[in-house]
């Protein structure tokens, strides 16, 4: 019985109802989150991340991705434009960029908003990814 109320807490639906019945949610608002956990393929961190615009369609986003060396100076990272095709659909994207650590820290950014994710790279026991709403 618990395993199944863990597995339908992951289903899109279930999760857009349990984050409507805790939260006080404004009319529009956007969404940044992991679609998986980022990943090394490599000296490559490969870090997918998606973007889901709530009440704004045409609405466009600059996401920013860094990779921190462990302390903290930025070695590599790019900004890319999304733009939501429409409201509630998710606009994913794939970014690679070079480390040099497999210590490294991954860090996610919507621009113009307080959102960030933050990942660690390479730690034994493969955490799960942080985020900030």
């Amino acid at each position: 019985m618990a395993v199944a109320v863990a597995v339908a807490c992951f289903a899109p639906g279930v999760r857009s109802v349990l984050r409507e019945s805790f939260t006080e949610i404004p009319a529009s608002y956007t969404e940044l989150y992991f679609t998986s956990p980022p990943a090394l393929d490599g000296n490559t961190a490969v870090v997918p991340v998606s973007v889901v615009s709530h009440g704004d369609a045409g609405l466009t986003h600059r996401v920013r991705v860094l990779v921190e060396a462990p302390g903290g100076r930025v070695t590599a990272s790019t900004t890319r434009t999304v733009t939501a095709p429409a409201t509630d659909v998710r606009t994913a994207s794939v970014v690679r960029l070079p480390v040099s650590d497999g210590g490294s820290v991954v860090r996610v950014e919507l621009v113009g908003h307080d959102q960030t994710l933050h990942f660690r790279l390479g730690a034994p026991g493969s955490p799960t990814p942080q985020g900030t709403p």
